[in-house]
């Protein structure tokens, strides 16, 4: 962060409070209007930066490339054509977009990408779920695609994820080899050493809250509360484990909203100007006073 920056974060936490409706019976009507967040916050950072340098082309041009990153970092959800087209429509103009109050842009591709990532979450899951997946093959797939080309169509992004995810499962499989080769060595490590082995541990059954309901002659209902065991929880297959990871994922995704393309379009003009200064909103700066406080007051 920049320390030239610092009052500008204090003013927007006033702007955005400006832009917001008295909640009072007014519920419908409660809104920001991002448009003029984004507009305020560009001003400012024009007027404040210490590079002093105005939000044209060249920066427009920069600030949407670090959009494109911030949201695909290994360039595994947009292809090379969708890319083109956002920068044919917006690279030079996202300054212009931005000073109109106009968030445009930042929505458009925000909402392309949640759903690429709707869209490619349900092709992982068929992935898993179909056993389809080779292992014996000589395909590799690359750890960092942070500066790999776009995929040129979707067929090639298909294809690019099966390796992805050919190559997590494996993992995780080479994963429990390596926990329980580890275990055997500790094992042989304890019966050279003298000491007794350890007993395997098994999951345990837990117990769950019950309620059995029992009829009377009378007619009347009579209740009591018992403890029932649940079966023990059997680990996650490795399928299982990669499946849970992108359905967190998404779930995440899939609450993003139009604050948060907001806020990431500031990040990256603000990135833009040069990495070391950002953005934070109202609430990301309270966090990040706690995170540096270690303390919570209210």
């Amino acid at each position: 962060m920049n320390l030239r920056l610092r009052p500008v974060f204090s003013l927007l936490t006033v702007t955005l409070m400006g832009c917001v409706l008295p909640s009072a019976g007014r519920a419908d009507a409660e809104k920001t209007d991002y448009g003029l967040v984004a507009g305020t916050v560009a001003n400012m950072m024009m007027e404040s930066h210490y590079s002093m340098r105005d939000f044209e082309d060249e920066l427009s041009s920069k600030a949407l490339q670090n959009f494109f990153d911030y949201l695909d970092y290994s360039r595994l959800y947009f292809t090379k054509p969708e890319i083109d087209n956002f920068r044919s429509l917006y690279e030079s103009k996202l300054d212009d977009y931005v000073f109109k109050y106009n968030i445009k842009p930042a929505k458009e591709i925000h909402e392309l990408y949640v759903k690429k990532v709707k869209d490619r979450a349900a092709k992982v899951r068929a992935l898993l779920e179909g056993g389809k997946l080779d292992f014996n093959t000589t395909e590799t797939s690359e750890i960092s695609r942070k500066d790999a080309p776009w995929a040129a169509t979707e067929a090639e992004l298909d294809d690019l994820w099966k390796r992805q995810i050919t190559r997590e499962v494996l993992q995780e499989h080479l994963n429990i080899a390596r926990a329980e080769e580890r275990k055997k060595e500790k094992a042989a490590k304890d019966a050279k050493d003298g000491k007794p082995a350890e007993p395997e541990k098994k999951p345990e059954a837990a117990a769950q809250d019950a309620t059995i309901e029992t009829i009377k002659p009378d007619g009347t209902k009579e209740s009591e509360a018992v403890k029932v065991k649940k079966a023990p929880k059997t680990p996650d297959t490795p399928e299982q484990k990669i499946l849970k990871r992108y359905d967190s994922f998404l779930k995440a995704i899939a609450e993003q909203d139009d604050e948060d393309a907001t806020n990431f379009l500031l990040s990256c003009i603000s990135n833009a100007y040069d990495p070391h200064s950002d953005y934070l909103s109202a609430p990301e700066q309270d966090r990040f006073n706690i995170d540096m406080k270690k303390s919570l007051t209210g």
